[in-house]
């Protein structure tokens, strides 16, 4: 008599799972002052495990100056890309430096992010960036996704933007020089990172001043402010 054995069970395949991705849950924002711009966000970083802190306002010499909010290895991707783009060639206006960060963003998104996620899960980074262009104009520029636009006065990224807002309303004038907007500034960041949960660290400000020869920025830790970097 034949003795039929049942076949094997196939073993399930575990699910494939993605490395937790930093993210960098922030505010940052821009200001167009009367002698220069400046740039400010808090250091906290997060992915699913922990958090830590680390600067989030990256410089390319004396021309220009990146910060964002989003997947923190895309943000760095996206200076890099920038960074090599100054390198060979700094914008003569500030509609070359809003031409320059379109094209990186879109570089991103179209090469790096769209064909590796689906509509509703992929990651995203929006931008702040500051130019001193070679004609010695100043410009502001704003990503959100793929839009890119040039500012006139200040701008806000990340998930405590709308208390951020709430201040910058009030304080905010074009004719303020970078050190006294740099105070205000740290006062902003600071209640921010006091009320919004996922924000938090040291309080940073940097300068890109109309003169290059000019240098400084602000840092809050722990009760402290030093100045000068």
């Amino acid at each position: 008599m034949r003795v039929l054995k049942p076949l094997p069970h196939p073993k399930p395949k575990p699910e494939p799972k993605r490395l937790p991705q930093v993210k960098a849950m922030t505010i940052a924002a821009g200001f167009m002052c009367s002698d220069g711009i400046i740039l400010c966000a808090d250091s906290e970083h997060s992915d699913e495990i922990t958090k830590f802190q680390r600067s989030k306002v990256f410089r390319f010499g004396k021309n220009l100056m990146l910060t964002g909010a989003g997947q923190t290895s895309y943000i760095r991707m996206a200076f890099d890309k920038l960074s090599d783009k100054y390198r060979q060639n700094i914008p003569d206006t500030p509609s070359g430096a809003r031409l320059a960060l379109e094209e990186v963003a879109l570089d991103v998104y179209t090469n790096h992010i769209a064909p590796f996620f689906e509509a509703n899960s992929r990651p995203y980074f929006h931008l702040l960036t500051a130019t001193r262009c070679a004609s010695g104009a100043m410009a502001l520029v704003k990503s959100e996704d793929t839009a890119v636009f040039l500012s006139e006065a200040y701008e806000t990224v990340g998930i405590g933007d709308y208390l951020f807002r709430y201040w910058a309303d009030k304080f905010f004038e074009s004719t303020l020089p970078m050190r006294v907007m740099s105070y205000l500034c740290l006062f902003m960041l600071y209640e921010t990172t006091k009320h919004v949960l996922t924000c938090g660290g040291a309080c940073v400000v940097r300068y890109l001043p109309t003169d290059p020869n000019v240098k400084g920025g602000q840092i809050w830790r722990h009760g402290t402010t030093n100045t000068a970097f």
